[in-house]
This record gives structure tokens, sequence and C-alpha cells, in this order.
């Protein structure tokens, strides 16, 4: 096997700022996103990444990360959400 097989995939990226911890609800840190852009993104492609994990595992910080810095370096917008899974039961009632 060829020793490229090992070599860890590059997560961040210079010319990529990582906008952490913006607010888009009311649950506290359930409700926060991280923003990965370049630099004067005006018109740019958005990507919304909704990461696995059954909507209760996995977080913002840590899936697809690669992703993120690599389309951000190409010039997209993308958003990395937080847990989303809901406090209640769906039919509430």
């Amino acid at each position: 096997m060829g020793s490229h097989l090992f070599v860890p995939i590059p997560r961040r990226r210079w010319n990529v700022r990582r906008v952490a911890n913006l607010s888009y609800g009311d649950v506290g840190r359930h409700n926060l996103l991280d923003v990965y852009h370049r630099s004067r993104p005006k018109g740019a492609p958005v990507l919304i990444h909704v990461h696995g994990g059954h909507y209760s595992g996995g977080g913002k910080n840590s899936q697809s990360l690669p992703l993120h810095y690599r389309l951000a370096s190409r010039g997209w917008v993308t958003i990395s959400a937080s847990r989303l899974k809901p406090h209640v039961r769906h039919p509430s009632t």
C-alpha cells in the first residue's frame, strides 16, 4: 500500500474565515451555527450543512470540516448548524 493513504485530510485553509457560534434561535447552545467564507462573499453560492447523527449526535465543530473549508476556499459560503433535535414529540398533543 502507498503511504499516501495515511496522510491526514487537511481541514483548515488559510484563506477561509470561520465565524463561530452565531445564534439562530432561542434555545441557547442548541441554536448556534458557524459560517465559513472567504473575504467579500457577495453573490456567493450557499451550502447549509445539517450534520448526521439522527439530529442528536455529532456537532457543527466536527462534521464535514474538510467540505466546509474546501468549498469556502473556492468562493462558497457554508453554514454548519448545531444540534437541531426539537424538545417536543410530533404530534405534541
